[in-house]
């Protein structure tokens, strides 16, 4: 019968093969570390739905050590993928109202505004939008004076 030794020829056999029929290796390609990561939890985790789908005859102890591993590489792999919100920081203070600033002239802001960031969004700044807000901002294109809920 075959041994370990006759495994292990046939093993380095079947690798010569695949080795023989493989395309080159471009070791001049550049890399991108984040990309690398990625590729490192999606086979690991490729692996371990592969063992659970067999079933009775998986090993679930692969597959709980492939799970921690697909986890370990998300973990990484999630602090550059999804900013920490402690890491932002905010120009001013959050809690701050603006002084001495009417409402037309926010208004006026937040559409100059609205003209720069809406194309990244690729939303068009110059369409109406519909707004249902009361309180001095639009109902559609009709105009709600604050003064009508004041009684000013």
């Amino acid at each position: 019968m075959g041994g370990p030794r006759q495994k292990a020829k046939k093993i380095a056999t079947l690798r010569a093969e695949i080795w023989k029929n493989a395309p080159p290796i471009d070791f001049t390609a550049p890399l991108d570390s984040l990309e690398i990561m990625e590729g490192v939890m999606r086979h690991f985790y490729l692996r371990a739905m592969t063992e659970q789908r067999m079933g009775d005859d998986a090993d679930w102890n692969s597959v709980d050590a492939l799970m921690l591993r697909t986890l370990a590489a998300a973990e990484k792999v999630a602090k550059y993928r999804h900013a920490q919100l402690a890491a932002m920081r905010f120009s001013g203070d959050l809690n701050a109202r603006p002084e001495n600033v009417n409402l037309d002239e926010l208004l006026a802001s937040i559409r100059a505004d609205w003209a720069v960031l809406g194309p990244l969004i690729d939303m068009d700044p110059t369409a109406p939008q519909g707004s249902r807000t009361e309180g001095g901002l639009t109902v559609g294109r009709r105009r709600i004076e604050r003064d009508q809920r004041s009684g000013a």
